[in-house]
């Protein structure tokens, strides 16, 4: 009798989702850098899913940062070969996907993996949940057995909030790690920018094969000349008038095109001038 009542008194029941939330929230309001931010993020998963990695977007690839019951990714991913990671970022909205060399490029695949590709554990079921700043995503938390996606989403809101924080206490060392577009860029290049981004991110969701034939074929142009006319159209009515870079022109190499502007064919007509 005794014995079970002090095991009753020992045991105490989970913390409502509410207050873990807090809690972690204030423990990202609290980190000092970057890197007492980014294993915040990490603590946080732990309950609502099994593994966890958390990867910085830097430019076109990207860096595994920490890792929870996986290996860290030693190298620097390209996204191009990493196309559920891309969509995750391109979309700023949570990707599932397959754990395979397809989906999560063949470093990532058998880092995690830690056996052979042919292995049925090469198949785990994973979420790709971006963190998205102002302009564009800025991490993606990868997620293995995930037991409360909305949790996790809202981790994510809450780490985006956070870095706030960071970025003034250390603005210079946050920058280099999400790549955020210097402060000098101005309020009207960052809506700018924004826009084409959100259009040439629906073209790039709503017409996947052609995209991809595109690239194949390198006349991206000519494969979605009157989507892409739509979208270089609207966005001339809402900032052509300002003096800024030709943002379209920009998130269509980097969006559509990965990079490589020769993917969007000869009769491309190019920036504006």
């Amino acid at each position: 009798m005794h014995s079970n009542s002090v095991n009753a008194a020992d045991t105490k029941p989970a913390p409502p989702l509410s207050v873990r939330l807090n809690q972690i929230a204030r423990c990202m309001r609290r980190a000092e850098n970057t890197g007492q931010w980014i294993q915040s993020v990490m603590d946080g998963t732990s309950g609502f899913c099994g593994r966890a990695a958390f990867f910085a977007v830097d430019g076109k690839a990207l860096v595994c940062k920490a890792a929870r019951g996986l290996n860290i990714v030693t190298d620097a991913v390209p996204m191009v070969a990493a196309p559920a990671f891309a969509s995750a970022v391109e979309s700023q909205d949570t990707v599932v996907a397959m754990r395979t060399a397809g989906e999560m490029s063949k470093t990532i695949s058998e880092a995690f993996a830690g056996v052979t590709l042919d292995s049925q554990a090469s198949l785990a079921k994973v979420h790709l949940i971006p963190l998205t700043g102002a302009k564009r995503s800025l991490a993606v938390l990868y997620a293995e057995d995930v037991i409360d996606l909305d949790a996790l989403e809202l981790l994510m809101s809450i780490a985006a909030s956070a870095r706030e924080h960071i970025h003034a206490v250390s603005p210079q060392s946050f920058a280099k790690f999400v790549g955020i577009e210097p402060a000098d860029a101005g309020p009207d290049a960052a809506r700018a920018r924004r826009f084409a981004q959100a259009l040439v991110s629906r073209i790039r969701l709503d017409y996947p094969e052609l995209v991809l034939a595109g690239r194949t074929e390198e006349n991206i142009y000519s494969q979605l000349k009157p989507e892409i006319e739509a979208a270089c159209a609207s966005y001339q009515q809402q900032f052509g008038k300002l003096a800024l870079a030709d943002y379209m022109h920009l998130e269509l190499v980097r969006i559509l095109a990965n990079e490589d502007a020769s993917k969007l064919g000869t009769v491309y007509p190019g920036p504006a001038a």
